[in-house]
């Protein structure tokens, strides 16, 4: 039988960082046990960029990989393909590699004037 005794979390003092986020920019002393964690000023999550001024900046740049998709696909002139087709592989092409992990983005005023996508 296994109790909650036994199960003991490990936490790696060399792979552990920690991240201030907001307009101030902090410098915290963060240790795990005696050990010092090192401050990051962005980290990855679920392949995008989070960063310490709260800026989304980087992330917004799938906007750009999404028009390189869309400039590769040789389909949207053709006529063998049907426009449902077309829509379909917009929809999995396209809108899944510009739009993801956009749960985490913080989209400011800047963004959407340059965008004009919201």
């Amino acid at each position: 039988m296994l109790l909650a005794a036994d199960l003991v979390l490990k936490v790696s003092n060399s792979k552990t960082e920690v991240q201030c986020i907001g307009k101030d920019e902090r410098k915290m002393n963060i240790k795990l046990a005696t050990t010092a964690l090192k401050q990051s000023d962005n980290f990855v999550y679920l392949g995008g960029v989070i960063s310490a001024d709260s800026s989304c900046d980087k992330d917004v740049a799938r906007i750009g990989i999404a028009s390189g998709i869309v400039r590769n696909l040789d389909i949207w002139k053709s006529k063998e393909i049907t426009a449902d087709n077309k829509v379909k592989l917009y929809q999995s092409l396209v809108q899944s590699a510009s739009l993801y992990n956009s749960e985490t983005w913080t989209i400011k005023e800047e963004h959407k004037r340059k965008l004009r996508v919201f």
